[in-house]
Order: C-alpha cells, then structure tokens, then sequence
C-alpha cells in the first residue's frame, strides 16, 4: 500500500483551523472526526494525536493505525473533502479492528463512507491465520 501523497496531506496548520471552523464534527469514543467540502478533486486527510494519547510510541501506532485503516477505505470515501480525524486517549487501548469499525462508523454516520462493509471482513480475513492440517506433515 502506498503513502499518503503531500497532495492527500492537510498540511498547514491553517487548513487543520479551516476543517474545525467550517466543517462539521462527529464524536465517538476513541475518534472525532471533522471535515468540509474542498474545491479539489480529491480529499484530503489530517491526523490529530496529542500527549493524551500516550508516549510516543502508542501516539505513533494509534497514526498510523488510523492511515491504514483511512488508506484501505479511500476508494469508498466520498471526494472534495478535508477530514481531520483526532484521536482521543481511548484510542490508545484500541485494537486495529475495533479502529477500523469506528472509523467506518463515523464516516458513514457523516455520509462519506458508501461502503458496504467488505473493507472491514477484507481486513479480518487477512489478519486471520492460516490453518494447517496436522496430517500434512512439515516440508
């Protein structure tokens, strides 16, 4: 999977000002999510995790948990926006998936989401191990 491109960044501090005066907000347990309509043609994604979070190590999980999770959804999420998603200390005690279904529910909640769930069972099933038959001996 590749990295967010600079154009796929909200990089200024400015622009991060713009989503939470202009826009909308949602909040949920671990994650609130802002966003407002851009004239680009594609969106554009800030992430938000402060000290309350944690150390950094768990503040550098939790973002890049939530750039993944935003990276494998991105097809299905609706275009010309700037979405901010700040994470809150809950998230820090969050597994991938219980991230991902929170994500998928504020997203939908907000009507930019058009999945249809396959995104979250894609995700599970290649998080699952894989199973050997113990009569197949090792090679």
């Amino acid at each position: 999977m590749s990295r967010f491109g600079r154009a796929l960044r909200l990089r200024s501090p400015a622009d991060f000002a713009a989503v939470r005066a202009q826009g909308r907000t949602l909040h949920f347990p671990s994650l609130a999510l802002g966003w407002r309509a851009i004239e680009l043609p594609h969106n554009q994604y800030g992430f938000v995790v402060g000290k309350r979070v944690g150390k950094a190590v768990t503040r550098n999980l939790v973002k890049r948990r939530l750039r993944a999770i935003i990276q494998q959804m991105q097809p299905e999420i609706a275009t010309s926006h700037a979405i901010v998603i700040t994470a809150k200390p809950a998230a820090a005690g969050r597994t991938f998936a219980e991230l991902q279904s929170e994500v998928q529910q504020a997203l939908t909640r907000a009507k930019l989401w058009s999945g249809s769930g396959k995104t979250n069972q894609a995700a599970s099933q290649a998080q699952a191990p894989i199973a050997r038959d113990p009569s197949e001996g090792s090679a």
